[in-house]
């Protein structure tokens, strides 16, 4: 009986299997947010169900028509975002005005809004 490493090796070395071509990174889906549709939380709600049936990752949400984001519309996207996050992905709002990140940041989501993007022409030194 031979040993594990008195076992000759075989002549020819198969090769590695190959890993599963990894799928392009997908573009975000983006939604644009209007007063009218941040008024009426149901139907955001709608809206963002529907977008998330379609198995988005992303979510860039423009909020700049919007002043100051009401509670419903705010819960509404707090709740996407938790879906999304179970998904590897998550929601960004971009452009808040000033009120509302304020109101962002009293109901502690500040999180969900967009990183802010400095000019790269200056430095503070």
């Amino acid at each position: 009986m031979q040993t594990l490493l008195e076992h000759p090796r075989p002549t020819s070395v198969l090769p590695a299997p190959r890993r599963p071509e990894q799928s392009p990174r997908r573009a975000p889906a983006r939604l644009g947010l209007t007063p009218a549709l941040a008024e009426h939380p149901a139907l955001l709600r709608t809206q963002l169900n529907e977008l998330l049936a379609g198995g988005i990752r992303t979510l860039e949400v423009d909020v700049a028509d919007v002043p100051v984001l009401p509670a419903g519309a705010l819960h509404s996207l707090v709740e996407a975002d938790a879906t999304l996050r179970c998904r590897g992905g998550r929601i960004r709002l971009c452009n808040p005005t000033a009120r509302s990140i304020r109101v962002l940041a009293g109901s502690k989501t500040l999180h969900l809004a967009a990183p802010l993007r400095w000019p790269t022409g200056s430095s503070s030194q």
